[in-house]
């Protein structure tokens, strides 16, 4: 499309129109909407985490949010240092919560979140202390029965029963992917 006055120049394509005001005023609306809409259809549970015996806040507890239909992991959060946790963006429906300590008993809700109770926010948990008594301790060590390295495979012959008075050969017959019969054949091979 050349323009007649002058043929080197092209003309111009239209500029697109801008969005008029009422265009613009829908648009925010229809955004504004779905925003609301989308805080509804999640929830926020809130909640502190004490020592029954100091009534000391519980740093690191472990708070974990199950679906009580089928017990699936929702969720899970450690508390802060002051005992503090919250759970945001949660769809709302019927859960489990669990909070744990290493230290302390676990203790467990039901709750639920709806449209119109969508941000709970749960009483003081006060964990009990849990009390250990040892009567005995037992110390014992895992033994690997099988190391690969790079260029060697180590077997441990302790990991591998065997009777009292039975030979090398027995052991090796146990050893897995160890055959015998390819030992044997090695074995002719380097008499010759």
């Amino acid at each position: 499309m050349r323009n007649k006055e002058n043929p080197l120049r092209l003309k111009r394509p239209r500029q697109a129109r801008g969005l008029n005001s009422t265009s613009l005023l829908l648009l925010l609306l229809f955004f504004a909407g779905s925003s609301v809409q989308a805080q509804r259809n999640y929830g926020r549970i809130s909640g502190v985490i004490i020592s029954d015996s100091a009534a000391q806040p519980i740093p690191d507890a472990t708070i974990t949010l199950m679906r009580s239909r089928d017990s699936s992991l929702e969720r899970m959060v450690v508390s802060d240092n002051r005992g503090k946790f919250s759970l945001q963006n949660i769809s709302l429906g019927d859960y489990l919560i669990l909070i744990s300590e290493v230290s302390h008993e676990s203790i467990s809700r039901t709750l639920s979140l709806t449209s119109t109770n969508n941000e709970i926010s749960l009483d003081t948990f006060k964990l009990r202390t849990r009390n250990y008594s040892l009567d005995s301790i037992v110390i014992t060590r895992m033994i690997v029965p099988v190391v690969i390295k790079p260029d060697t495979i180590e077997f441990n012959a302790g990991s591998f029963k065997v009777k009292d008075n039975d030979l090398v050969e027995d052991l090796l017959k146990k050893l897995p992917g160890v055959k015998w019969e390819e030992m044997e054949q090695l074995q002719h091979r380097e008499k010759r």
